[in-house]
């Protein structure tokens, strides 16, 4: 196990360290653009009765202004590079084998990914808002956002191992048909895997959130991912 964990620290290290990298340029480009009063903001939406009401992502929209847009897409841009990368690389690192079961190297980098990710969005996130702004979408949730929190991160953790494990062993290390595989594998699953995680958003997004219809569809997508991850990880 542990050879095996170690065989992934080096390309995996530099995956993530070029994301926190790109995380932190980010920032200070955030920062230097602010100083030099290129940098906009969205001043109205800093009072607390102005995004008061709504969803999340409406929440979101009124504090956005042009600078603030790209700084976003920016964040969500790097932690999206993160998750493709890390299946790509684990793709390559941990190639199918018969009998082998790839599945706990790809919990524990899909884990790894997530944390990353989550750092990653946080650096520039937390440089684009006011503290109010902040606050107030983080407890949109209310009481229950230190429930979805943990379960957001697991399935966001299992969602790439699941996907690492379906193009692991699609591959099959280069075997003939690999392509025809790979379109099965991720079409056929990521139409479940879709549904969960349009449902598990659109919960998250509801006014106001219920707490026990979105740890429900996060928990369901919990379990899709794992079920996706199992399917694919123990094949022979």
């Amino acid at each position: 196990m542990l050879a095996k964990l170690r065989k992934g620290v080096a390309p995996f290290g530099l995956v993530f360290g070029l994301g926190l990298l790109f995380a932190l340029i980010t920032r200070l480009g955030v920062v230097g653009l602010d100083a030099a009063g290129a940098f906009s903001y969205n001043y109205r939406a800093a009072t607390a009765p102005y995004i008061s009401t709504g969803s999340t992502l409406d929440q979101l929209c009124m504090a956005l202004s042009g600078g603030t847009l790209i700084g976003f897409m920016t964040a969500c841009g790097i932690a999206l590079s993160l998750a493709v990368a890390t299946v790509l690389v684990f793709a390559h690192v941990y190639p199918w084998k018969s009998g082998r079961c790839v599945a706990p190297m790809a919990l524990v980098w899909g884990a790894a990914c997530a944390l990353v990710s989550f750092v990653c969005v946080g650096i520039v996130i937390t440089g684009l808002f006011s503290g109010v702004q902040l606050h107030q979408i983080s407890s949109k949730g209310g009481s229950g956002t230190g429930a979805i929190l943990p379960l957001l991160f697991l399935c966001v953790a299992t969602l790439i191992a699941a996907a690492c494990c379906g193009l692991s062993t699609s591959l099959r290390d280069g075997e003939a048909g690999w392509v025809r595989r790979v379109l099965v594998a991720f079409v056929g699953c990521g139409l479940v895997l879709g549904v969960c995680t349009a449902g598990s958003f659109a919960a998250i997004n509801s006014s106001p959130v219920s707490l026990p219809v979105a740890v429900g569809w996060l928990a369901g997508s919990l379990v899709a991912n794992v079920g996706v991850m199992a399917l694919f990880a123990c094949r022979k």
